[in-house]
């Protein structure tokens, strides 16, 4: 006799599905590493089109991280990652919410989300317990705000693999009121077409990686063994995830966005070619 539970029939067709069981197992498999669950939300932040994004990292004072941003407001009750995950996310900035959300609850913390603005402002509040919204009534406050109050510290090397990840961001970021740097080429060719930024510069003795990125955040690494020889990023609304969110999924936005980085590739040899002739060369 098989020990494993057989789901109980419905009908023709279908089965029960308990949402609590189903929501505890996404939550163990989503985002690899919990402890970056900030990530999710910088996404979030830039597909809402923030203009800037406040982070603010647990300390000796608090245990709570809060994050916050400008753009445009994303609805609580339809951020809730029980249900987010398992319907049609109104927005992309809804499903980032609800996936970094999802990564911070595998910690245990209390996590709250406010959004919205005037009479239109409410909570969305994950606990132990479960979720609940709730109306805020008229407030002044128009970004949407995000606290986390964690169970337990962050790794010594947060802050610096979310500034990695980050360096591409099209908006500001600030952690504790310091901007995180920010990637400045200094030679190089960029591109931007159907919602999707390029960079390329020269790989001449470095290794051609080229960093695909989603909503401004670096989620993977492409070696791109071919000529021209070229390294950079391509950073694509487009792009559909890993479960895991740590790769890039191989479909036909990986291909477009690939194509497009050969084009750019081929556009700034070009350039190269023209630099390298001698003025009376007419090759």
């Amino acid at each position: 006799m098989s020990l494993r539970k057989r789901p109980e029939l419905v009908e023709s067709g279908g089965f029960r599905l308990d949402p609590r069981k189903a929501f505890e197992k996404l939550r163990d498999f989503q985002t690899a590493d919990p402890d970056m669950f900030v990530l999710p939300l910088v996404r979030a932040a830039v597909a809402s089109g923030a203009t800037f994004i406040d982070l603010h990292a647990p300390g000796a004072m608090s245990e709570t991280f809060e994050m916050r941003f400008d753009g445009t407001p994303l609805d609580p009750a339809a951020a809730d990652p029980s249900v987010c995950m398992f319907e049609q996310a109104p927005s992309p900035a809804v499903r980032q919410a609800a996936v970094g959300m999802l990564a911070a609850f595998r910690t245990q913390p209390e996590i709250l989300l406010c959004s919205g603005r005037g009479a239109e402002r409410r909570a969305l509040a994950i606990t132990r317990e479960g979720t609940r919204v709730t109306p805020l009534g008229e407030e002044e406050e128009k970004d949407t705000v995000i606290s986390v109050a964690l169970s337990r510290p962050l790794p010594g090397d947060w802050r610096v693999r979310v500034a990695t990840a980050c360096m591409f961001c099209p908006c500001e970021i600030r952690l504790d009121g310091e901007p995180l740097e920010r990637f400045a080429p200094v030679d190089g060719l960029r591109a931007a077409e159907h919602g999707r930024r390029i960079f390329v510069q020269p790989a001449h003795r470095d290794e051609p990686i080229v960093l695909l990125c989603h909503w401004g955040v670096v989620v993977s690494r492409w070696n791109r063994r071919k000529s021209p020889r070229v390294a950079g990023y391509v950073d694509d609304p487009a792009f559909t995830l890993s479960m895991s969110q740590d790769a890039v999924v191989n479909n036909a936005a990986l291909d477009a966005a690939q194509e497009a980085v050969d084009r750019t590739a081929e556009k700034l040899s070009a350039g190269w070619s023209r630099a390298d002739r001698a003025p009376g060369d007419r090759h």
